[in-house]
């Protein structure tokens, strides 16, 4: 399982790089639903990309990121008032083991909202990038018009655009299952993509505890991962997700306590993977055993 990953936010250089036009409508799409529906998680250093852009077609955007965020500053503001409040009242009462441990739940939870309250837009740090199950990430994926570079959530919706239950991991999609899964078989040979990212993290037992590690490819500053794209149906227009292909580690992730790998495909093989059509599942599963030669570091995360 790869359950977070680092991204790279400057969005014209993955463009470049992967020669896929950045789809600026679809990221503004992405906005303006975010206004209407908060919960919907964009990683900071993507709004930041777009409030500090040059190109006035995607400087437009930044109206859009600067009122959700002054939508979201008054929002935690009522939540941490509410939290106080909370906490008040409970410490009103009798006090009793259970109260004790509600006071210091909501004493957590205090902490985390004026941190993120406190925490401005252009305040940079390393988890403005990070992508978890439910963000939103910058996607390659093959248009009408050719490559195109667009946003996709990280864990795949239903076809109706529900969710898969909770217990069912759908942000990575099995090698060993890309033709039995009944939630890959419809994506497997239609809906490819290209998720570039900078390095991937797990959490791994070490020492009887776990701790949160990452993998980055050696002399690399970018990596990326086959994977499978889904297109629901949503109340304010398509909803893309996506899931990244895994596979058995290399030698040095499962040495580091990992047992899976996103499969980073060989650069001259993405257009093949990106085009599916009249592929057979056989071609294409050999495809993705065509990989980048690379060792994986691995240290701490921050």
């Amino acid at each position: 399982m790869c359950y977070s990953a680092r991204i790279r936010s400057s969005l014209r250089e993955i463009s470049s790089e992967f020669r896929a036009t950045l789809d600026v409508d679809s990221f503004e799409s992405l906005f303006r639903m975010r206004l209407k529906e908060p919960e919907q998680k964009i990683p900071l250093g993507l709004d930041r990309y777009f409030l500090h852009a040059k190109d006035p077609a995607e400087a437009k955007l930044a109206k859009f990121i600067l009122e959700f965020h002054e939508e979201e500053k008054g929002r935690k503001k009522a939540e941490i008032k509410t939290t106080h409040e909370e906490i008040k009242e409970l410490r009103s009462a009798k006090p009793t083991a259970a109260s004790k441990k509600k006071i210091e739940v909501r004493e957590r939870r205090l902490l985390k909202l004026e941190a993120k309250l406190n925490h401005g837009i252009d305040d940079i740090s390393p988890l403005d990038d990070r992508v978890y199950p439910q963000y939103y990430a910058p996607v390659v994926a093959e248009g009408k018009s050719g490559r195109k570079l667009v946003p996709m959530r990280y864990r795949v919706r239903r076809p109706d655009g529900g969710e898969v239950p909770s217990q069912y991991n759908v942000f990575n999609a099995r090698f060993d299952s890309l033709e039995t899964a009944r939630t890959w078989t419809p994506l497997f040979g239609r809906t490819h993509a290209i998720f570039p990212f900078v390095w991937f993290y797990e959490w791994v037992e070490r020492d009887g505890k776990k701790q949160e590690i990452y993998f980055s490819p050696e002399n690399r500053s970018l990596m990326w991962a086959a994977s499978l794209y889904s297109v629901a149906k949503g109340a304010h227009g398509p909803l893309l997700s996506f899931a990244m292909v895994t596979d058995d580690p290399p030698p040095e992730v499962a040495a580091a306590g990992h047992d899976r790998c996103p499969i980073f495909l060989r650069e001259d093989q993405m257009g093949e993977w990106l085009q599916p059509k009249n592929k057979s599942p056989e071609s294409l599963k050999s495809l993705l055993q065509l990989k980048e030669k690379t060792f994986y570091l691995n240290g701490l995360a921050a």
